[in-house]
């Protein structure tokens, strides 16, 4: 299960995993940022999240493969 927080109402939410064995662990670690989660790709096996987490100015596009969390960078904002 993906969900968000924030920590203690800052308003910086990051995009948490739920496990199947209830352990949770933050996606999107980091202070200062904040991300959202963006929807699942078409062939639901990944998911896309924007972040600041580089340049707290511009909401970068990432890609996360479901089956391990491992991402790439598909858009890096920069304010045209």
């Amino acid at each position: 299960m993906l969900f968000t927080s924030d920590s203690g109402g800052d308003e910086l939410n990051h995009i948490f995993v739920r496990d199947l064995d209830g352990k949770t662990r933050d996606l999107t670690p980091g202070k200062g940022h904040k991300s959202a989660f963006f929807g699942w790709n078409a062939k639901n096996d990944g998911f896309y999240v924007t972040s600041n987490e580089r340049d707290a100015r511009y909401f970068d596009l990432y890609h996360y493969r479901a089956h391990d969390y491992g991402r790439h960078c598909l858009y890096e904002n920069h304010g045209m």
